[in-house]
């Protein structure tokens, strides 16, 4: 007889990112259609990460209100919006092994995140915020802006990084201006050996020859 989880401490299996089942895609959507009809019967993690509201209102919503209404494409918004976190397998699941339905959520994200790499699926921005070394040597450089950027105070930056698709931008524009201010005097010398210059319209001729000859 199978006894409710959570009596005992959480046993992680790791990931076999070797086997042959574990980047198949019938064997990954079936496994993420029981892990979800899991939870949907539980709803016990309903108050952590957002991934977990989305997948019952995704549920409540579909035809049949069960995982087998929705379709295999819904599943994406669910997985970007776990943070991997780690607290539904820590501390609320009750279904983690050692019990039988061996239910290990962050990992199942890990698995499918790792489906959409393999496929080229993954979400460009965050796959780029992802970069945490690189990220961090380009924060270093620019703490100091970026702090005064961030700052509680500075209402307008603070509106542009609510959003975050404006946030990605204005930080690229941002580490450009930076560069070309910072390295302008290479940048001089770069153009001053080949004899680069900005054309106005009266310059059209010297254009033509540089360009064209």
């Amino acid at each position: 007889m199978a006894k409710e989880g959570s009596t005992e401490a959480p046993i992680r299996h790791p990931l076999d990112f070797n086997h042959p089942d574990f980047l198949d895609p019938k064997k990954l959507d079936d496994e993420m259609r029981r892990a979800f009809d899991i939870c949907h019967g539980c709803r016990r993690c309903f108050n952590l990460c957002d991934s977990f509201p989305k997948l019952f209102d995704l549920i409540d919503e579909s035809e049949n209100e069960d995982v087998d209404s929705l379709k295999s494409e819904q599943f994406k918004p669910v997985v970007d919006a776990c943070t991997l976190c780690d607290m539904c397998f820590m501390t609320k699941c009750p279904y983690v092994p050692p019990h039988e339905f061996n239910l290990d959520f962050p990992h199942l994200m890990l698995r499918y995140r790792t489906a959409q790499k393999k496929n080229n699926e993954l979400p460009k921005i965050p796959y780029q915020l992802a970069k945490i070394d690189r990220n961090g040597k380009i924060g270093v450089l620019f703490s100091k802006l970026i702090n005064w950027m961030s700052d509680i105070k500075n209402n307008l930056f603070r509106k542009i990084f609510s959003n975050e698709e404006t946030l990605v931008f204005a930080l690229l524009l941002t580490i450009g201006f930076l560069i070309i201010f910072f390295f302008r005097q290479h940048f001089n010398s770069f153009f001053n050996e080949f004899n680069f210059c900005i054309f106005t319209h009266r310059d059209a001729e010297a254009s033509r020859r540089i360009w064209l000859e």
